[in-house]
């Protein structure tokens, strides 16, 4: 049930004071005028006359100052109002009813002018006065429930349509009713819901004992039939996977001794080795390439370096010999100056031989230069092809994973389309001997699977088609086995 609606709180207002001294304007102490929030309204009531204000008025107003009492009006739509009432019962006990009402604030003035302040009560009061209402329940007893929640819910929506709820300042439709059911009836109805499963649990565990033994018969009985069958193609298996194992086995170690890396990838996608343990090997083939590589490199580096080293120390040389040249120039100059024009001539010609010789260094320190940086050049195309050998290696060997996993699936597939083939042939040779144990007895007319089924079954063997698709290194021929090579001889010995 909705406390407080329509009306959400009203007060009673005193005289307004003046400011401090005891002059200046009247205003409203702060909170002692209700605030609006939401939905609401407020309705002042001002010398006998109701204002209604949507939170815009201070405490200043002139109206708010004035007013006498103030409600908190709440303009919500469709707000339930649930109303609750007992019914008496044919055995003496109560129905409880509840109705709930949908209810919207059309007028607040006219809500706080009659005190609608509890509309719950007044919805109460109108469903009280419809008293054919209290007669539903005398002929029924209170295990009648549902037949008393059709006749009230029946009840009440006529009554509303015919007699709306006429509430001042609000509008009321009916949304629901309901019959609760007592906390007797409530108990009783669990007691015998709980006893109905215990029963129905009971019956269903007797029945299923009943087929667990029928099923454990018929099990044993199967058995009994398969298991020489099954002890004969147990053996036959075992020495066809003897064979191949060892065709398998030979076939990898010629694998292994031609190619370590192929080794190790057949073995990952075989189940011998997990991804990881395949990925460690490939990159420790990678890192040793690499490592050859950096060692290359290094050795070019260090011949690089000395030859750095080799041309400082002949530049340190030439330097050498040019300041050597300069004092040579120098002692020119003063021999000129001192008059001997001899001396002076050989020196020229001692300083031009000098220049001569200095520029054939300069070509040949060039030419070392020159011959240097191809040397670096083809270094650095021989260690380019390295790496691009490498990278297509990894290619290569991710390649052939890929392709080792595809022999896998469909080396995988195979081998379902064997066991399913052997499967259909077990079944096969069952029905066929059963028919023989019903053909010895002389009930083949009573027999579940008929001759016709039996041949048919022979004739349908999807035998064929799997060893067209097996490949002839996994699947040898082992030639007919001992249960299909006896079948024949045995249905002509019959008639069938």
């Amino acid at each position: 049930m909705t406390a407080n609606y329509p009306i959400v709180t009203e007060k009673t207002l005193g005289p307004a004071k003046r400011g401090g001294h005891g002059w200046g304007r009247r205003r409203r102490a702060e909170g002692e005028v209700p605030p609006a929030k939401g939905e609401h309204v407020r309705v002042f009531l001002v010398e006998g006359k109701h204002i209604v204000d949507h939170g815009r008025r201070d405490d200043y107003d002139d109206q708010v100052v004035r007013a006498s009492h103030v409600a908190i009006v709440d303009l919500s739509r469709n707000v339930e109002v649930s109303v609750r009432f007992d019914i008496p019962s044919q055995d003496a006990h109560e129905f409880t009813v509840q109705a709930t009402f949908l209810c919207t604030v059309t007028d607040p003035v006219a809500v706080v002018r009659n005190g609608q302040g509890d509309a719950s009560r007044a919805l109460l009061g109108y469903v009280r006065s419809h008293q054919r209402l209290f007669q539903l329940g005398l002929e029924h007893r209170v295990s009648a429930i549902n037949q008393v929640r059709v006749l009230v819910q029946t009840q009440i929506e006529a009554y509303v349509q015919l007699r709306p709820p006429l509430l001042p300042g609000l509008e009321a439709g009916l949304a629901s009713v309901d019959v609760l059911t007592p906390i007797t009836e409530r108990e009783k109805q669990g007691r015998l819901s709980e006893q109905d499963d215990e029963h129905t649990i009971e019956a269903h565990g007797l029945n299923l004992q009943h087929e667990m033994n029928r099923l454990k018969e018929e099990h044993a009985r199967q058995m009994q039939i398969a298991q020489t069958k099954h002890e004969t193609q147990m053996e036959e298996m075992r020495l066809i996977l003897q064979e191949q194992a060892q065709r398998t086995m030979a076939a990898r170690a010629q694998f292994m001794d031609d190619d370590p890396l192929r080794a190790t990838i057949y073995a990952e996608a075989q189940g011998e080795l997990s991804a990881t343990d395949v990925a460690d090997k490939v990159q420790e083939q990678v890192d040793r390439q690499a490592a050859q590589v950096r060692d290359e490199v290094e050795r070019q580096r260090q011949v690089e370096d000395e030859d750095r080293a080799w041309m400082r120390q002949r530049a340190d040389r030439e330097y050498e010999t040019r300041h050597q040249v300069e004092l040579t120039r120098l002692e020119h100059f003063q021999a000129l100056e001192g008059g001997d024009r001899e001396h002076g001539r050989a020196m020229i010609e001692r300083t031009h031989a000098a220049d001569e010789r200095e520029r054939d260094r300069a070509h040949e320190l060039t030419a070392r230069t020159l011959e240097l940086e191809a040397e670096k050049s083809r270094l650095d195309h021989e260690a380019n092809q390295a790496k691009l050998r490498l990278l297509y290696e990894a290619r290569a060997a991710e390649r052939e994973h890929r392709h080792a996993v595809a022999d896998r699936d469909h080396q995988a597939a195979i081998d379902r389309e064997i066991r399913e083939h052997e499967r259909r042939r077990d079944l096969l040779e069952a029905r066929l001997a059963m028919f023989k144990e019903y053909a010895a007895r002389g009930h083949v007319d009573q027999a579940v699977i008929s001759a016709h089924e039996v041949l048919e079954g022979l004739a349908t063997d999807p035998a064929p088609a799997v060893a067209a698709d097996r490949p002839p290194a996994a699947l040898p021929d082992a030639g007919p086995g001992p249960a299909e090579a006896d079948d024949e001889p045995t249905l002509r010995e019959e008639g069938t």
